[in-house]
């Protein structure tokens, strides 16, 4: 069963307020940064998943990041698959058992 590895990226809402991020602003506009607007924190998490095809991995992966990984209050989560690790997966020669 193919690998598929997928980026999830878990962001405030923009209707929630982030400390974190506002912080982080203002220490880059001391620092001289005057031209950056605004910074919004997130997380990234990087999950590989074993499955029969694309569409079965995303689908868990989509189900783990709306139940565990984001909040569903204040936060929302966008799923992407690595096309890197895709490409590599597919000109691998296949494997025979002997």
């Amino acid at each position: 069963m193919p690998n598929y590895v997928f980026n999830v990226d878990v962001t405030l809402r923009k209707a929630v307020l982030d400390p974190q991020g506002k912080a982080v602003h203002h220490a880059a506009r001391t620092l001289g940064y005057a031209s950056i607007a605004e910074i919004r924190i997130g997380k990234h998490i990087e999950i590989t998943c074993s499955a029969e095809n694309e569409t079965d991995a995303r689908k868990t992966v989509e189900e783990l990041a709306g139940r565990l990984l984001a909040n569903p209050v204040t936060e929302d989560f966008r799923v992407e698959l690595r096309r890197d690790h895709v490409d590599a997966h597919r000109s691998a020669a296949p494997s025979r058992e002997v």
